[in-house]
């Protein structure tokens, strides 16, 4: 079941391992580190995870496999595959700086990793460069700087065989720190040559017996000499304590520069992240911005073409009350007009009337005779005469 995300997390590993670049190595350090990690966590260290951590040699990957060694408790493990002999095709010169860096290890961990010591020095013979084309920065950027110098009488590393093609080879690179007038990180790189070569010359039994056998020599033929140099010893010593210091101060910076690095590089992501989202934001707020302003323009467009329909309405409104007062105006001369032609006709009416009813008067308190009723409906129908001349229809129900 779990097989899928192993194919994903290997594609994972082997697409960040062809993009790292001397360039890029810092950036690509902890996404290389947290995929290895995780790779060998899951599936074990196999030929595959040995692949990438050479392929990904310049992210320091050395010390991802220290990690997850002392983690699962598993050294001799990774120690065994590693040197079983199966060399895999390497990315440039990767085989050669992880075989240095595994032998940093065999020196600093001697207590597990020491025994595996000449194995080591065996495949690292076989892919040693020529001094033409050794890299000097970064021979002391992937070994020199971390390997941990102390007294040789104290360690209990036991070579089995010297491996000669080695040991020239540091010979050889100890060379260019031949120089007395050495300053800085340049003398302790040369201390350090010296603690590995001392390291590979032989045995420390050996060394001691030599020691020994050449200090009574000299001892039994001056003894002034001897005098000076157990003055000279002791100043050596002295310095030595010095230096082992110097040495442990060095490593506690380091430590803590690995730190302020980690730390760093923490913050950068953090800032970079911070950015990313920060740019988002800015990308959103004028995407909303501009499409406030796209509905602004629109709503001014559109009270534009309001205030124009406005003013027309407003002009045809002046126009019909211009009209309606033209109307009024006329409808008032009309109702003028018919007011006066109204009394007109109502005084004819009432001059008309008035002379059958002055009659009437003359007439109602006389005795009603043939005569007078016959004057009498002459008048009425006279009047009726006048009342349908101005248009009344007495006929209507």
């Amino acid at each position: 079941m779990a097989m899928p995300d192993n194919v994903d997390l290997k594609s994972d590993l082997e697409k960040i391992c062809t993009e790292i670049t001397s360039a890029n190595a810092v950036d690509k350090q902890r996404p290389f580190s947290s995929l290895w990690k995780k790779y060998v966590f899951e599936v074990g260290y196999d030929e595959f995870a040995e692949k990438t951590l050479i392929d990904g040699y310049l992210c320091n990957s050395i010390n991802y496999w220290k990690d997850v060694w002392k983690k699962q408790k598993q050294g001799d493990v990774f120690f065994e595959k590693l040197l079983s002999g199966k060399r895999i095709q390497s990315k440039e010169h990767g085989t050669l700086v992880v075989l240095l860096g595994t032998l940093s290890i065999c020196i600093n961990e001697i207590d597990t990793a020491g025994k595996f010591v000449s194995q080591v020095l065996q495949l690292l013979s076989n892919v040693l460069p020529e001094r033409s084309e050794l890299n000097l920065d970064e021979f002391e950027e992937r070994f020199l700087k971390r390997v941990e110098v102390r007294p040789v009488d104290e360690l209990n590393l036991k070579v089995k065989a010297k491996n000669k093609k080695v040991l020239a080879f540091f010979k050889e690179v100890r060379k260019r720190y031949s120089d007395e007038n050495l300053k800085g990180d340049a003398v302790v790189n040369r201390a350090k040559l010296d603690f590995v070569i001392s390291l590979m010359s032989g045995s420390k039994e050996k060394k001691k017996k030599e020691s020994l056998q050449e200090q009574k020599t000299v001892e039994k033929n001056n003894p002034d000499a001897s005098a000076k140099d157990q003055d000279l010893t002791k100043e050596l010593q002295e310095i030595k304590n010095k230096y082992s210091l110097l040495i442990d101060a060095k490593k506690r910076l380091e430590r803590e520069l690995a730190g302020c690095r980690d730390f760093f590089q923490q913050s950068r992501a953090e800032w970079k992240k911070e950015r990313e989202d920060y740019e988002k934001q800015k990308v959103a707020l004028q995407n909303s911005l501009n499409n406030r302003r796209l509905e602004v323009e629109e709503k001014k467009t559109e009270i534009q073409a309001l205030r124009i329909q406005t003013e027309q309405m407003s002009a045809e409104l002046e126009q019909k009350e211009a009209v309606i007062q033209d109307k009024n105006e006329s409808i008032r001369i009309l109702k003028d007009s018919r007011d006066d032609r109204y009394e007109k006709k109502m005084k004819s009416i009432q001059d008309r009337l008035a002379v059958y009813y002055s009659a009437f008067q003359d007439c109602r308190d006389k005795q009603m005779s043939d005569v007078l009723g016959r004057v009498m409906r002459n008048y009425l129908e006279n009047v009726f005469e006048i009342i349908m001349d101005n248009k009344m229809d007495l006929n209507q129900q």
